[in-house]
């Protein structure tokens, strides 16, 4: 992973879309297809950030959005975990046969990923709505992409998505499934990126 931390703010701020060009989505990955099973299993080792009423974090929207996406409602679409988001998370984990807690712990993660990227999902140029606002902001908070939030899966995102897979040695596609969210959302450094 250090080897596209280094080149990070190069990479989004030349504009990259990925010299490996962009493949197709396989049954074991909807987004980084090719990704070294190893920098997979990397990904999928690293612990999720863990949340609970009164946190506020990029993240929280994050998980927001997909439970939105996946039917749950809630009052506000932000980085905010109040009442709303306990109710919610509380009904997903209990339609889930998880142990019901209101907060976002491992297996509530686990979960939710799996649910919401489900039959190979991700989410692709041309796409748009609230899902990928939540990406465009992730791609602006945690890697200093600058881009337009409008809700448009358009050049500036999928190069967003591509840098952020970059960094992260994801097979770059500019796709956003479930490979790139995790590693997205398990990503806690970004706070020491420089600005450059």
């Amino acid at each position: 992973m250090s080897k596209g931390r280094r080149v990070l703010a190069s990479v989004v701020a030349g504009g990259f879309l990925g010299a490996a060009g962009f493949l197709g989505v396989t049954p074991a990955l909807a987004d980084g297809p090719n990704t070294d099973p190893e920098v997979v299993a990397e990904i999928q080792a690293e612990a999720w950030p863990e949340y609970s009423i009164g946190d506020e974090n990029v993240d929280v929207r994050a998980a927001k959005h997909q439970l939105h996406y996946l039917g749950y409602e809630l009052a506000n679409l932000d980085n905010a975990f109040d009442e709303s988001v306990v109710a919610q998370v509380e009904a997903f984990q209990e339609d889930q046969g998880l142990d019901v807690t209101g907060s976002l712990d491992q297996d509530t993660w686990d979960r939710l990923t799996e649910e919401a990227f489900a039959g190979g999902k991700a989410w692709v140029p041309g796409d748009e709505g609230h899902v990928v606002e939540m990406i465009q902001r992730q791609m602006n908070a945690k890697y200093q992409a600058h881009i337009t939030v409008d809700g448009q899966y358009g050049d500036g995102t999928e190069q967003a998505v591509a840098a952020a897979q970059e960094f992260h040695d994801i097979d770059v596609d500019g796709k956003y499934g479930p490979l790139t969210f995790e590693a997205v959302v398990k990503y806690q450094d970004y706070d020491t990126l420089d600005e450059g």
